[in-house]
């Protein structure tokens, strides 16, 4: 028996789900070149393959695209539409997978039509050890691809996936990237060939990179002519470019006072319910992090309450568990460690440090980290743990962190599908541990130098029944709170800005930047 996913009119899907936010008919801008500020130094590596750093999603979704796509502005668990497939179809045991391809569709800068090599290309790329992409174990249960001719795509996986439709989505290893260009030797981590409604015109680092228009795309021409996105750390700088009209749009840093100042500026601000969770993962590796004791300490000894304050009520609220709020198999039922500088001190002295101890790290300049980090640098100096950092910026901060050098990491991450299995495989996994081939974001080693979760999350991965892969989640949420391995900190929604000019046509999503449509306008002032 065959289940089949089709869908025949996506454009019509698409034009259902936009969602004007202008008043109708008004007139647009003399030109339609949109400027936006992006918060950080550099745009690193936007290979869509090996791109782990969240600056890079607006660009990569802008130039690549996937075999299916979330809906314009919303990313979910389950919601996926057409896109470079225009169906797909699984087995009933939901071991093999074959997506039916759009025709016609071309790359940028004349590499020529878009067909299944380029699928199993980009697939392998991921799924081998070659390669090395960092997300690699989404892809690991694929166990072969092919190309049954030009159009169509047949993807074989070694244990059941149910779930396997929602990792060929806009987003990681989902994307799809030219072959014939890589062969070439195009160096697609500055310079990206992908079939989106943007394409690459130039790169200057540590300033900008310029997009132009496709003209040829699939999904029709897009009204913005070319899309620049400015590198500019500075939070102060950034506003003032917004307030000046240097730029059409920002993203802001996630603290209420901040909103307040822009809206009294009259610029739009939007504050999509994205819920970013935020952690610190402890290395179970170094001393004295090793000892449960001491994470349980810190643990006791942090206060979100103070954190969820410093951000604004109305942008963070406090989480306690391995997988976010909002994400399928979520649980509150878990081990929570309440602020009780008493208790953190009882602890510290337990496991030999009754006047606490000092640790130095490296640390990002980025103002989605640095001042979060600040505030509990002050709350640990309460239990005489001295916090130093060494403040790096933040394409630097993400090399180190992969390279196993801190012994404490601040990470925020929005990982899809939401659901569990994601979160699970990519954060505790032994095989995604920091220093392996394998690396993902497992910063804490949990599994590798320490017993971990494992073997709920391969039960898990297997299992074709919802209610049973619920309980194995539930199990392995309990597991990694009473293991203290990692410290939920708060989910953060992702504040961005723009002028009363940019006219999105679509709900701003709930990414901490803005995605850009194809009907995406400025307005005349």
């Amino acid at each position: 028996m065959i289940t089949r996913r089709i869908f025949t009119n996506s454009a019509l899907t698409l034009a259902a789900l936009s969602c004007s936010t202008s008043a109708f008919g008004q007139s647009l801008g003399a030109t339609q070149d949109l400027r936006v500020a992006l918060g950080f130094d550099d745009m690193a590596s936007v290979d869509p393959h090996t791109s782990v750093t969240s600056i890079n999603v607006p660009i990569v979704r802008t130039v690549y695209e996937a075999l299916l796509a979330y809906p314009p502005g919303f990313l979910g668990a389950s919601e996926v539409i057409p896109a470079l497939a225009e169906n797909w179809e699984s087995s009933a045991d939901k071991k093999t997978w074959i997506f039916h391809l759009r025709r016609g569709v071309q790359w940028h800068a004349g590499f020529g039509e878009f067909t299944s090599a380029d699928a199993k290309f980009s697939i392998e790329r991921v799924a081998g050890t070659t390669f090395a992409s960092p997300f690699r174990q989404t892809l690991e249960n694929v166990e072969a691809v092919h190309a049954d001719d030009p159009y169509t795509l047949r993807v074989v996986l070694r244990d059941v996936d149910p779930l396997f439709a929602l990792r060929m989505v806009n987003f990681q290893a989902g994307f799809i990237v030219c072959k014939k260009a890589i062969e070439s030797g195009v160096d697609i981590r500055t310079q990206p060939i992908g079939t989106g409604p943007f394409q690459f015109d130039s790169y200057k680092a540590r300033e900008k990179l310029v997009l132009k228009r496709n003209d040829a795309y699939w999904g029709g021409k897009p009204t913005l002519t070319s899309i620049t996105w400015y590198f500019m750390p500075d939070d102060a700088s950034r506003e003032l470019a917004l307030r000046t009209g240097e730029v059409h749009a920002i993203d802001l840093q996630a603290r209420q006072d901040i909103v307040n100042r822009v809206r009294a500026q009259r610029l739009v601000v939007d504050i999509p319910k994205s819920g970013t969770p935020y952690w610190l993962f402890f290395n179970v590796r170094k001393k004295p992090f090793d000892d449960i004791r001491v994470r349980r300490a810190l643990a006791h000894a942090t206060d979100r309450d103070e954190l969820v304050s410093f951000l604004g009520k109305d942008i963070a609220d406090a989480e306690y568990s391995a997988i976010p709020d909002g994400y399928l198999g979520h649980i509150d039922q878990i081990e929570k460690y309440p602020f009780d500088i008493a208790k953190a001190k009882a602890l510290l002295a337990e496991a030999g440090h009754p006047d606490g101890f000092a640790v130095n790290i490296a640390m990002s300049n980025a103002p989605t980290y640095l001042p979060y980090m600040q505030v509990i640098q002050a709350q640990w100096k309460k239990v005489g743990v001295a916090l130093s950092f060494r403040v790096v910026d933040h394409p630097t901060y993400h090399r180190l962190i992969r390279e196993d050098l801190n012994a404490i990491v601040m990470y925020q991450a929005t990982r899809y599908p939401k659901t569990a299995q994601i979160y699970l495989e990519q954060f505790y996994a032994k095989d995604a541990a920091v220093g392996k081939k394998t690396t993902i974001t497992n910063f804490s080693n949990y599994g590798d130098a320490m017993p971990g979760v494992d073997d709920l999350i391969e039960k898990a991965r297997a299992s074709t029944d919802s209610a049973v892969q619920l309980k194995l989640w539930e199990e392995a949420q309990q597991r990694i709170a009473r293991d203290a391995v990692a410290l939920p900190l708060f989910n953060q929604n992702a504040v961005i800005a723009r002028s009363p000019l940019l006219d999105l046509q679509t709900q701003p999503g709930n990414m901490s930047f803005y995605m850009f449509s194809t009907k995406a306008r400025i307005l005349a002032g």
